[in-house]
């Protein structure tokens, strides 16, 4: 038979001596005290394991120079804080070598910022700008050169002879940008106003649609009033403007529209613009008379007195009554010329009238 263990059978008898007592017999003398229970070898302890090494840092990499510039730049709140307190920010207690060489170029003083900006904004003189052009040998390098002597506006004026002679280059590009540049010049380029006429009459639209808007810089310049024009230059501006009004019938339209513009703004009078626009839509050819109608309804109401003038003439009636019918309520001055007409035109006309005063009413 297998023996119990001896705590097994000590902690039996510690269960009886307590059932006795809970009894109450008092007769009897207390029992003995019972043996203290044997020791328990406790298990060996586990061998404790290793302490793990506390992972090692690599040391943080050097910032870029911009950020400790940023970096040793105080905050202003932080100034102030040490204003009121006294006391400094904290800063770390340990730099190393690799951090601390950027503050160095940090505590290099930077430059003065309108100084800076100065130096970076500064443009080359027109000398050296004039030099560039005349050694440019590819149409790309000259452009570059011309629009640079553009920027100068009207500081390029001594250049202005030098840009002329560039309108009539055989590159298409070189041609227009010089133009554009003598545009840009102002009043002080109207001496080159016939060589602006000359290129309305380019091969290239771009270049006759440049040219027109170039006049029209010319004029928008001069703040001189047509009766103080010397007798020179009020030739100048009508030349102009005969030009322009020929070229409101060009096929491309950027032509037309710029050619418009710069009329507007050379704003001659009725007496000159009524007669031309007459003849333009007297032609028999529909190629002239179409873009011409079409110039004129993109006018607006500034049209309608050069119109109603022309509703009078019976080759170009036709034609005006279609044009008023595209400007609509703005041409409500025409409502009697072309009540008239629906009593003396023929049939043709007195139909585009009857639509004219229809598209009028609308509004």
């Amino acid at each position: 038979m297998r023996h119990m263990p001896r705590v097994t059978l000590i902690g039996v008898g510690i269960v009886v001596v307590a059932g006795f007592a809970a009894g109450g017999c008092s007769n009897n003398p207390p029992p003995p005290a019972p043996k203290p229970p044997a020791a328990v070898t406790a298990p060996a302890a586990a061998p404790a394991p290793a302490a793990t090494p506390a992972p090692v840092r690599a040391p943080a990499p050097a910032p870029s120079a911009a950020v400790a510039e940023k970096a040793a730049e105080m905050k202003p709140t932080e100034k102030a804080t040490e204003k009121a307190t006294g006391k400094a920010t904290e800063k770390p207690a340990e730099k190393t070598a690799d951090a601390a060489l950027p503050q160095k170029a940090a505590d290099k003083p930077a430059p003065d910022k309108p100084v800076a900006e100065k130096q970076a904004t500064a443009k080359p003189s027109l000398d050296a700008l004039l030099a560039e052009l005349a050694a440019a040998t590819e149409e790309n390098t000259r452009v570059v050169a011309i629009d640079a002597i553009a920027d100068l506006g009207q500081n390029a004026k001594p250049a202005l002879a030098e840009l002329v002679k560039y309108c009539a280059d055989k590159d298409v590009r070189t041609r227009w940008h010089a133009a554009r540049a003598v545009g840009l010049i102002g009043e002080d380029a109207i001496s080159a106003l016939p060589v602006l006429v000359g290129l309305l009459g380019d091969g290239d639209p771009i270049v006759a649609t440049q040219a027109a808007a170039a006049i029209g810089l010319v004029r928008a310049d001069d703040s001189r009033r047509p009766e103080a024009l010397p007798s020179a230059d009020a030739a100048g501006y009508d030349a102009a403007t005969k030009a322009l009004i020929q070229s409101t019938i060009h096929p491309d339209p950027r032509v037309r529209r710029a050619s418009l513009r710069a009329i507007a703004t050379l704003a001659p009078p009725l007496e000159v613009l009524g007669p031309l626009f007459s003849k333009q839509l007297s032609d028999a050819d529909p190629s002239v008379v179409l873009p011409a109608v079409r110039s004129l309804a993109d006018m607006g109401g500034r049209a309608v007195p050069l119109l109603v003038e022309s509703l009078k003439n019976p080759k170009s009636r036709y034609w005006s009554a279609i044009a008023l019918a595209e400007i609509g309520p703005e041409a409500v001055p025409a409502v009697e010329v072309l009540t008239e007409q629906l009593a003396s035109g023929d049939t043709h006309e007195c139909v585009q009238a009857m639509i004219a005063l229809g598209a009028i009413g609308k509004g």
